[in-house]
C-alpha cells in the first residue's frame, strides 16, 4: 500500500520533468515559467470544478492555461527582446498573481467535487501519466519535434534554413509549460 502510493506520486510528476527537459535541453532555453504553469494548472482545475464545470473541460482548460502561460514568455523574449532567464522571472511573478486571482481564495477543497481520478479512478490517471512520455517521444520524433531540436542546439543555422525560429520557440514552450499545468491538475486530484 505504502509502496503503491509513493510510486502514483512519483509517475503524477513526470509531465513537469518532461516539461522542463524540453525547454532546458531541448530548446536550450531557460525558463522559469514552469514553477508557476504548475500552479496554473491546478487553480485553474481546481476553480472550475469548484464551479461546477465538468472534469474533462476544466482538465483541457488548465492546459491551455499552461499553454498560454509558455507562449506569453516566448512572446516576451521576442517582442521585448528580454533575456529568457530575466522574462522567466517576470512571468513567475506574475503567474502568482495571477494564480491568486483565478482561485479567488487561498485554498480550495476538492474532495467532495467529482475529479477525473473519481470518474476513471487511479489506473485511469496512472495510465496517461506513464504514457506522457511516449507522446513526448513521438512528439521529438515527429517533424515538429526535429525543428525544436534544431533550433536548440543552433539558432543561427535553423534560421538561415528557412526554419521560423520564433514560432518554434512559442510552440515549444507552451508545450513545456502544458506538460507543467498538466502535472499540476494530477497532483491537485491525487
Amino acid at each position: 500500500m505504502i509502496v503503491q502510493s509513493a510510486l502514483i506520486q512519483n509517475i503524477v510528476f513526470f509531465p513537469l520533468v518532461l516539461g522542463i527537459y524540453l525547454s532546458y535541453k531541448i530548446l536550450k532555453t531557460t525558463d522559469l515559467t514552469v514553477d508557476g504553469s504548475f500552479v496554473l494548472g491546478g487553480a485553474i482545475y481546481a476553480r472550475l470544478l469548484f464551479e461546477g464545470v465538468s472534469p474533462s473541460v476544466a482538465f483541457l482548460a488548465a492546459l491551455l492555461g499552461g499553454f498560454l502561460a509558455g507562449a506569453g514568455v516566448a512572446l516576451i523574449q521576442y517582442k521585448d527582446r528580454i533575456n529568457a532567464l530575466i522574462a522567466g522571472i517576470l512571468a513567475l511573478f506574475m503567474l502568482y498573481s495571477i494564480n491568486f486571482q483565478v482561485m479567488g481564495r487561498p485554498n480550495i477543497n476538492l474532495y467532495t467535487l467529482p475529479t477525473i481520478v473519481n470518474d476513471y479512478g487511479e489506473k485511469m490517471v496512472l495510465m496517461v501519466a506513464f504514457l506522457s512520455p511516449m507522446f513526448l517521444l513521438l512528439v521529438l520524433l515527429s517533424p515538429l519535434g526535429l525543428k525544436l531540436r534544431g533550433i536548440g542546439l543552433n539558432k543561427n543555422l535553423a534560421r538561415r534554413i528557412g526554419l521560423p525560429v520564433e514560432t518554434l520557440r512559442i510552440l515549444g514552450l507552451g508545450l513545456s509549460n502544458a506538460l507543467a499545468s498538466f502535472c499540476g491538475v494530477l497532483s491537485c486530484q491525487i
